[in-house]
């Protein structure tokens, strides 16, 4: 009689818990590689805009170094992937981008947590914040998530750059910058527009950041036809009416958007 080895599957996720690959044993990081036997990434840090050394102080010595990992200083902190959605203003623009996007994320479970309450914020040492998904918050969640809740999720996860700006012009847009970098402006107050065509409550600020960022953004990562345009028909107004706040869709102002939908697995 002989005994054969049984292989234990190995869960492949080691330093702050990103995958290791097994051939060359460096860390995936999403927006680069990670090599932990020399504590440092195989690749500088780098920024779709152009800047002399990004996301360095140059008062700082240790932010110059842009192969380095949290500054030479890992006890103080983790850094999620590289990539995510960035906020930007003062702390009170931050929380209300924040807001505006978790709102789209509807469901509440039977104990009563809101799923845009399972989103926190991360800030660096360079000051740089980002919205990430508390995992932690997130293993106590009890039932199915929304699609607005999949696709923050998605957005967050994705190796593109989104970063989001309350702005005081009277209009909200999305650029895409090229090299994987979006930037979503929302109109800090209501717009004139809004105000001509008013939505439930005379103005949403929930639904137009899911319009641009959960929108136009998101779909511009993953090159869905048409991202970018807007309009009855467009894939960004199917997506908007089909998904998102549903109780506001028939303020839409031009409309809810009947018949053919998109696929929603994106």
């Amino acid at each position: 009689m002989y005994d054969y080895p049984v292989q234990h599957a190995r869960l492949n996720y080691r330093f702050t818990g990103k995958e290791r690959d097994t051939e060359s044993g460096n860390d995936y990081f999403e927006a680069r590689y990670y090599a932990s036997s020399m504590g440092r990434f195989l690749s500088p840090d780098w920024s779709a805009k152009i800047v002399p050394v990004p996301y360095a102080k140059l008062s700082d010595p240790q932010s110059l170094n842009l192969y380095a990992y949290l500054l030479n200083n890992p006890l103080e902190g983790v850094d999620p992937d590289g990539h995510e959605v960035d906020l930007n203003g003062n702390k009170a623009d931050k929380a209300e981008e924040q807001r505006r996007l978790a709102a789209n994320a509807t469901k509440t479970d039977k104990n009563g947590v809101k799923e845009s309450s399972l989103f926190k914020q991360v800030t660096d040492k360079n000051g740089k914040t980002t919205m990430v998904l508390d995992k932690d918050a997130a293993a106590n969640w009890s039932g199915g998530h929304s699609q607005g809740f999949k696709d923050i999720v998605q957005t967050i996860n994705n190796k593109d750059v989104v970063s989001v700006n309350l702005v005081n012009t009277d209009d909200n847009n999305t650029h895409n910058d090229g090299g994987g970098h979006f930037t979503v402006n929302l109109a800090r107050n209501q717009t004139g527009y809004d105000r001509v065509n008013p939505m439930v409550n005379g103005n949403c600020f929930e639904i137009i950041a899911g319009h641009e960022i959960l929108g136009h953004a998101r779909m511009g990562m993953l090159g869905i036809p048409g991202a970018a345009t807007d309009g009855p028909g467009s894939p960004v107004f199917q997506y908007e009416n089909k998904t998102l706040r549903p109780e506001y869709q028939d303020a839409h102002p031009n409309g809810p958007i009947r018949g053919p939908r998109l696929p929603m697995e994106w």
